[in-house]
């Protein structure tokens, strides 16, 4: 928003504000990272070989290796064994893991999380992707065509896959990760777009929200 990028510019002026470029984590990060996140068992040589898959595989970007594992874990592909250590069909075969089947994009991994969530969820995060702040059910169920206990039902499916949080000080609603929402965004065909906005819009007006906002949608 305006403000705040006016105040971002006056924090760099006044020496007040350092900017910091993330880098991806390289292959001993990405391998320091999954072996705390599995445990001692990940610290043998097929642990090691796992993430070093993980790392290829995501190029060391911490939001897609975080969403693989997720992938992996709802797929069944990984697994806990009785002593808790995470497995797959392939640690007694494997020569590198290349046979893990690992989504190629983080676009691709969000989608197939939200389809597993079935279509109301997916309504829900469709008409939340093309909302330009935090929003509340109320204002973007008119634009998912649902009933009010099927738009509820996949508000807390994606709610529950954490794809989305409730702020605790407004109750609005916002994306866990700029990707996932970026991901929606751009798996909607131009029709689908134009209505949801169109949607919004009216829905926005009949709640009298801000008139930026409205406009932002009619626009």
């Amino acid at each position: 928003s305006a403000p705040l990028q006016q105040l971002v510019r006056t924090l760099e002026r006044s020496g007040l504000l350092q900017r910091i470029a993330l880098a991806p984590l390289d292959e001993a990060g990405v391998v320091a990272l999954v072996q705390t996140m599995a445990g001692a068992e990940a610290g043998g040589a097929s642990g090691r070989l796992f993430a070093q898959r993980l790392a290829r595989s995501t190029g060391g970007n911490p939001f897609f290796l975080f969403e693989s594992i997720r992938h992996l874990f709802d797929s069944g592909e990984l697994q806990l064994d009785a002593s808790g250590a995470w497995s797959t069909r392939y640690d007694d075969t494997t020569a590198d893991y290349e046979e893990l089947p690992l989504p190629p994009s983080v676009q691709e991994v969000v989608i197939e999380r939200v389809e597993r969530l079935g279509a109301p969820a997916r309504r829900v995060l469709e008409a939340a992707a093309l909302t330009d702040a935090g929003f509340t059910l109320g204002e973007v169920q008119p634009a998912t065509a649902l009933s009010d206990f099927e738009s509820v039902d996949g508000l807390e499916r994606a709610v529950q896959a954490q794809l989305l949080l409730r702020d605790a000080a407004d109750g609005a609603y916002r994306f866990a990760h700029e990707l996932v929402r970026q991901a929606l965004d751009t798996q909607l065909g131009s029709e689908r777009r134009r209505l949801i906005h169109l949607k919004l819009a009216q829905s926005l007006q009949a709640l009298q929200a801000p008139a930026a906002r409205i406009a932002h949608h009619y626009e």
